[in-house]
């Protein structure tokens, strides 16, 4: 069994890698700083077409399976971005996109429009995570199960 990356894969993680080289730790910092959402970051993964890799062709996605969007996420986070980055894409098209498109009725031709905007009618898009970021977890100690 071959394990070593294939030219293409290697040309995906060079192009992701450069994408997140554009946005150093300090862009990262900024926006941690002022707890803002990484409007520019996201709109340039749209546009290199990275943000739909695990989704369909037919609804706007490159058709790739997940051993490519970990490469596209490894090389993404290594510019500086990080774990937020594995969090945009786990919020976005992996929890969001990959799923309807998989599982979804016929609706689904409607709720997966091409993944090459941030806008709110597009998924992924940041309104998505304004639902998931002020949600509050509480972890109690239940009678009946041991931690």
């Amino acid at each position: 069994m071959e394990f070593s990356l294939t030219q293409d894969h290697q040309l995906l993680s060079e192009t992701a890698r450069k994408v997140g080289e554009e946005f150093g730790l300090e862009y990262w910092r900024a926006l941690d700083a002022k707890k803002e959402f990484a409007f520019d970051f996201w709109q340039k993964v749209c546009d290199m077409g990275l943000a739909g890799a695990a989704l369909p062709e037919e609804y706007g996605g490159s058709g790739l399976g997940m051993l490519e969007m970990a490469l596209i996420i490894e090389n993404l986070s290594a510019g500086g971005g990080g774990s937020t980055v594995g969090q945009l894409f786990m919020n976005n098209p992996i929890f969001g996109g990959v799923p309807i498109s998989k599982f979804g009725s016929a609706q689904k031709n409607g709720a997966l429009p091409a993944q090459n905007s941030v806008s709110e009618e597009t998924v992924p898009a940041p309104i998505w995570l304004r639902f998931c970021v002020n949600i509050c977890v509480e972890a109690k100690k239940h009678p009946r199960i041991n931690f």
